[in-house]
């Protein structure tokens, strides 16, 4: 090439250069496509070109120009570093990690090419192999806020998020600025249940850099955690004003619509999220979670389906595909996706070290089976009804479970053995969540395709309410054993039935209008069951039934009882305080004549009394359980 094409392809080059630099892409680039017709093999116009291609996303072009420039001058590292950012942006992930570490290799003293190497590996799912290379750079630059990002980035996909934290409490430390360290510092805290902490992450995140999008949503999700769902819907809705199509945005919006209890808008945000993103495994779950609680039951199983990601099934979506199950009387496809659910996930998580049995043989003659209580103490007495069919193949079975109920159980002739929570856990051969017991036992058996119609009957020889009231059985495939058998203690029981007498006359009412967690007490990611009829609508169904009236509703409000009691025109008695010894509150079950209420721990004592209840039951029935994050 003469001296004069060399010296017209370098001017063309310096002043595409500094169009780049002042962000003048398409004029840089018609500069070094110029430079490159007069000198067809000049390694920095073909870099350069590649470069620009990069800063336009066009990563398969930027390839391509940084392949022929390496293969002229192979010696020089930023070469290969730029031609690793565009592997990256193919998503050619071991190409990229060879271009970083050609690059490093000939320039040692670059942390940008270490860092680079460590987010290639954690992309390629090779989180310790990343975080060894980080943890090695840091070390030698310990004042590198980016490197220390990088290094929290890796320990933080490994769901370590107390050391997480840490790390980025360093990076902010460094960096005050670092907008994006704020916001991943608000993530791992959220993962750690600190959401006051989280608010302050994703604020301050928000302070620096206000555009910053998913702060913005980070932000509305821990809100949603606070249950300030009117906030949270705002900030949604901000975001979906300047990028309509956000997923993560529909979602939060979708949850904080439900949490307000607007459950077809809910719905219509997780339709827009599965149309911008038709394969999103959270969406569905969320679809199902919400057509569920519509009574859509058959098409919030269809969509829970669609929510098993291959090799990512969340424990919720599981738990709330048996919920569904559960109400429409799919008892054993119910268990099967419960074994999985969150109370499982959850111990699995808690106790890494205590596995638990996923079958069981039939015959367990002599073998020690250790049930563990895990989930609310109503549960658990609904499911272990399935202990005498266990009992029954053979073995010995202990319970570890909650202190209120253990001396209850221990009179069963079900154990040979109980202990609370806070005691050590009997040897055993096979260790068993109380709640995993009916898949166990079970087995996925199928359901009918038809199962038979409700139908109304009334119970024999009843008098008052149950004369004036119709029962309705709902049939459930396989048929449910039957409670297991709970006996009051007998000196109890002449006790409980003079303080009934000096109360008024038989028959005898108890009465339950709320239970689970209050809604404005509850924090966190899933929204916990709740249930609860307006005094209003149980006075109007007690007017005309004669007895005498007793509240047994386990923490009443101030004034509750006293308002019953005004809108029904007779007394109510609270005998609430038996709540407090569950040995109490059985005897009075077993004692009453009638008890009529929503489902609650009280209910499943009821029926292992030996006695029936008036259920009342919320419709839609799948007012159970939500995601709030």
């Amino acid at each position: 090439m003469s001296k004069r094409k060399a010296g017209r392809a370098a001017l063309l080059l310096e002043s595409g250069l500094r169009q780049f630099q002042q962000g003048q892409l398409e004029q840089a680039r018609r500069a070094f496509e110029q430079a490159l017709d007069i000198a067809p093999r000049n390694p920095d116009a073909l870099h350069l070109l590649g470069v620009t291609a990069l800063q336009n996303g066009d990563h398969a072009a930027a390839v391509e120009m940084l392949q022929r420039a390496v293969a002229i001058r192979p010696d020089d590292p930023a070469y290969h570093c730029n031609l690793a950012y565009g592997y990256v942006g193919l998503e050619r992930m071991p190409e990229a990690l060879a271009a970083f570490e050609h690059a490093a290799r000939l320039n040692s003293n670059d942390p940008d090419l270490q860092m680079g190497i460590g987010n290639c590996l954690a992309m390629m799912g090779k989180a310790p192999e990343a975080e060894a290379v980080l943890r090695r750079l840091v070390g030698r630059l310990p004042e590198h806020p980016l490197a220390w990002f990088n290094l929290a980035n890796t320990v933080k996909d490994q769901e370590r998020y107390e050391e997480a934290r840490d790390l980025y409490l360093r990076v902010t430390q460094l960096a005050p600025q670092f907008a994006e360290a704020h916001c991943n510092l608000g993530v791992a805290l959220q993962k750690l249940d600190r959401f006051d902490e989280a608010e302050q992450a994703y604020r301050a995140c928000l302070a620096r850099n206000p555009g910053f999008m998913p702060a913005r949503v980070g932000l509305a999700s821990t809100l949603n955690t606070l249950r300030r769902y009117a906030e949270a819907e705002a900030l949604c809705r901000e975001v979906l004003a300047r990028e309509p199509g956000h997923e993560n945005a529909w979602l939060v919006l979708g949850r904080a619509l439900t949490g307000q209890g607007r459950w077809s808008e809910g719905l219509r945000c997780c339709e827009q999220a599965i149309k911008e993103f038709p394969e999103s495994s959270d969406a569905f779950g969320d679809l199902g979670h919400v057509l569920a609680r519509l009574g859509r039951t058959e098409e919030a199983l269809a969509a829970f389906d669609r929510a098993y990601a291959p090799g990512n099934v969340s424990s919720f979506v599981h738990y709330s595909k048996a919920i569904a199950l559960f109400a429409v009387g799919r008892s054993a496809e119910g268990a099967a996706e419960h074994v999985d659910g969150l109370a499982h996930a959850t111990f699995v998580e808690q106790h890494p070290e205590m596995p638990l049995a996923r079958e069981l043989p039939a015959d367990l003659l002599g073998r020690e089976v250790g049930l563990i209580g895990v989930q609310g103490i109503g549960d658990e007495i609904f499911f272990l009804r399935y202990a005498p069919r266990l009992k029954a193949r053979g073995c010995r079975i202990s319970y570890c479970g909650s202190a209120k109920i253990t001396g209850i159980l221990a009179r069963s002739a079900v154990f040979e053995h109980t202990t609370s929570n806070l005691g050590p856990l009997a040897a055993a051969h096979y260790r068993i969540l109380v709640g995993d017991l009916p898949h166990l036992l079970v087995g996925a058996e199928a359901s009918p395709s038809v199962l038979p119609a409700e139908s109304p009957r009334r119970q024999a020889g009843a008098s008052g309410l149950g004369a004036r009231m119709p029962w309705h059985c709902r049939v459930h495939w396989p048929e449910l054993p039957p409670p297991l058998a709970l006996e009051p203690l007998a000196a109890r029981v002449a006790v409980v039935a003079r303080r009934l007498h000096e109360l008024g006359p038989p028959p005898y009412v108890g009465l339950t209008w709320r239970a689970g967690t209050d809604p404005r007490e509850q924090r966190g990611h899933v929204r916990l069951l709740f249930k609860e009829i307006p005094l209003e609508e149980l006075a109007a169904a007690l007017r005309g039934v004669r007895g005498t009236l007793l509240s047994l509703q386990r923490g009443p409000r101030a004034g509750e009882t006293e308002k019953l009691a005004a809108l029904t025109g007779r007394p109510v008695h609270d005998l609430s305080a038996a709540n407090e010894d569950l040995e109490e509150m059985l005897t009075l079950l077993a004692v009453l004549d009638e008890y009529i209420g929503v489902s609650s721990t009280n209910m499943h004592l009821r029926a292992s009394a030996g006695r029936t209840a008036r259920v009342l039951v919320p419709w839609p029935g799948m007012a159970l359980v939500g995601l709030w994050g």
